[in-house]
């Protein structure tokens, strides 16, 4: 869409929204405490509700937009990658290292 997210997290708590004011709103939080606060204010706070290829494209957006961490991701090779986070919605049978893991991928096809 061309918009500039300061981080993953303002990106994926933004989706939880249809329209592009409530996403602006979002987007323009100072902090992504402050971007998930806006988001459980509207009753919104289970990740699930958000469409999965939207997770995934914040993601690859994310490597593609820095080399240095995408070289570290290609040099993993074809290793499991295993999320180490203690809670939630990433860490939930190792989803981010899988997401990780099909971004790898992508970038190696």
């Amino acid at each position: 869409s061309g918009k500039k997210w300061r981080t993953l997290i303002h990106y994926w708590t933004a989706m939880f929204f249809k329209d592009d004011f409530m996403q602006d709103w979002v987007r323009n939080q100072d902090t992504p405490q402050m971007a998930m606060s806006c988001a459980s204010k509207k009753g919104f706070v289970d990740f699930y509700q958000i469409e999965p290829s939207l997770i995934l494209y914040g993601l690859q957006e994310k490597f593609n937009q820095n080399d240095n961490i995408r070289m570290v991701l290609l040099s993993t090779g074809s290793v499991t990658i295993k999320y180490a986070g203690s809670r939630g919605f990433l860490s939930e049978n190792n989803r981010y290292g899988r997401l990780l893991m099909r971004v790898r991928e992508i970038y190696q096809e």
